[in-house]
């Protein structure tokens, strides 16, 4: 599985990026959080969730290890993929989202979309 990678921002659309890891094209997948620390001048380093289904390999990219953390615990909630709960990272801090869940809070919780 793919834990990381390095290379440089080559496109951007909606909350999908393209990494070139050394004339190599990564599709990633990211929350909001993730593609607003990137700069476009420099490399970047993206925490990657490998996403493998019969279909397809996706990846999902994070800020740091916390959030793809907080996105697996997501992902062993029943009814909720790998696109919602990369949604609801987009949607809520990750530290918010523990915060929520710790205190029980299902209102704000059912709020938020995915």
């Amino acid at each position: 599985m793919i834990s990381y990678l390095c290379g440089t921002v080559f496109h951007v659309s909606g909350t999908t990026l393209t990494l070139d890891v050394r004339g190599v094209g990564y599709e990633i997948h990211c929350s909001m959080q993730c593609l607003e620390s990137l700069s476009f001048d420099e490399d970047v380093q993206i925490i990657v969730y490998t996403d493998v289904r019969e279909d397809a390999i996706k990846l999902y990219g994070f800020v740091d290890q916390l959030e793809k953390q907080v996105f697996q615990l997501l992902l062993k909630v029943k009814g909720v993929g790998a696109k919602s709960a990369s949604e609801i990272l987009s949607q809520v801090d990750k530290h918010d989202l523990l915060r929520l869940i710790g205190s029980g809070d299902s209102s704000r919780l059912c709020s938020v979309k995915g």
